[in-house]
């Protein structure tokens, strides 16, 4: 069974990344800015966006935590992990519309461990 294009395997694969993946990318995101700001007679990407770039690489490279250790949160119906918040802070589902119908689980481990089943 397929979900939005990608099957479980697939999905399970991404949800386990680990700090230090994001963390190459953006260094790698980091360094295609810096180059073509410096290449050009103009700077191409808004300097105030390679800065925060800079300022979120230095943050994470600071902070030991994992994010597979992080809460997750969840839609009680669809058990979506895709949930958003609006500008009146209302938790909405992207998969079902649910609005403020969310629970919270330790960490995706654990989500992984209860829900896996749903999704195959």
């Amino acid at each position: 069974m397929k979900i939005s294009g990608m099957n479980l395997r697939k999905k399970k694969e991404l949800m386990e990344v680990s700090r230090t993946y994001f963390l190459d990318i953006l260094e790698r995101m980091y360094e295609h800015v810096t180059y073509y700001n410096n290449m050009s007679p103009f700077p191409i990407y808004d300097t105030e966006y390679v800065n925060d770039l800079k300022e979120l690489i230095e943050k994470m490279k600071e902070t030991k935590e994992e994010y597979n250790d992080l809460p997750v949160y969840f839609c009680t119906h669809c058990k979506s992990l895709h949930i958003e918040v609006d500008e009146q802070n209302n938790d909405i589902c992207h998969r079902c519309g649910a609005v403020n119908e969310i629970a919270k689980l330790a960490n995706i481990e654990e989500y992984n461990n209860k829900y896996s089943k749903i999704w195959e």
